[in-house]
């Protein structure tokens, strides 16, 4: 049994037959358990108790169906991407001729590489919300049971309220700190007011996704708590380019280096193969 990923290692376990064959283990399974180290003459340690099987209960393991005696169900809802009066989509009509798709449908694309499969995925995705008019029924209801799932569990409700204030209060103390570091010296309750009714006001759709509606509303209160305005403008745009501007060139960054190491790794593995 691998403990550390999918290769072997020096903490690796060694599972008898018996408890195989008694626990019904197959290939993949996630065992808990107890064992004991490997005496002079073993290579492994020993599993000496299992105490979960893939999450379940032992005993309860043992009654897994297999996957191969399982009946599939396969679509018997066809779905047509063809639309009236949409001649120039080729690409609806040629899905429905070659290869149809049903509902529950899986399919697979093989192609080279540049030969247009996102565009593909494209027209067929974009066809969907529009096959069936129950299509967008049945995916409000969806999102409605999840919601009332949320609603209705205290836990969850608990749990992303205390998230959801220590972020916001995480953001206020980070401008809290910026304005100090320009010069200005307001109280924490008014950092607290002002970066709540930005909060407020953004969800207003004045500009396209409440741009600029969170920063112009936290420099007019401040000026109204006494602030002066570019002490409070240099603090408010300096904490809004650091804490949501500049991660996203430090990601692309990022994002390039893994793809060049990749690059070059890949290559390397190649030449020594070769």
């Amino acid at each position: 049994m691998r403990c550390e990923g999918y290769l072997p290692s020096s903490k690796d376990v060694y599972v008898s037959i018996s408890q195989a064959r008694k626990f019904a283990l197959r290939r993949g399974d996630f065992i808990e358990g107890a064992c004991r180290p490997a005496s002079n003459n073993e290579k492994y340690p020993a599993l000496l108790r299992i105490d979960a099987v893939s999450g379940l209960d032992a005993e309860g393991a043992r009654g897994r169906p297999r996957f191969e005696d399982l009946t599939p169900l396969f679509p018997d809802s066809r779905l047509n991407l063809e639309m009236p009066g949409d001649k120039d989509n080729l690409t609806a009509r040629i899905v429905d001729l070659i290869s149809p798709i049903g509902k529950g449908q899986r399919g697979m694309i093989v192609s080279p590489p540049k030969a247009g499969k996102t565009i593909l995925l494209q027209k067929i995705a974009n066809r969907f919300p529009f096959v069936r008019a129950e299509t967008i029924t049945a995916l409000v209801q969806k999102v409605a049971d999840r919601m009332k799932i949320l609603w209705t569990s205290s836990e969850l409700l608990s749990r992303a309220g205390l998230w959801a204030a220590a972020n916001w209060l995480l953001d206020a103390a980070s401008l809290y700190v910026f304005l100090l570091a320009f010069g200005a010296r307001p109280s924490p309750v008014d950092v607290l007011v002002a970066y709540g009714l930005a909060n407020i006001l953004a969800v207003i759709p004045l500009t396209p996704s409440g741009l600029g509606v969170v920063e112009l509303t936290i420099v007019a209160v401040l000026k109204g708590f006494g602030i002066p305005g570019d002490v409070a403008a240099a603090g408010v745009l300096t904490w809004r380019l650091v804490n949501f501007w500049l991660p996203i060139p430090f990601g692309g960054i990022s994002y390039l280096s893994l793809r060049i190491g990749h690059s070059r790794v890949t290559t390397g593995a190649k030449a020594i193969t070769s």
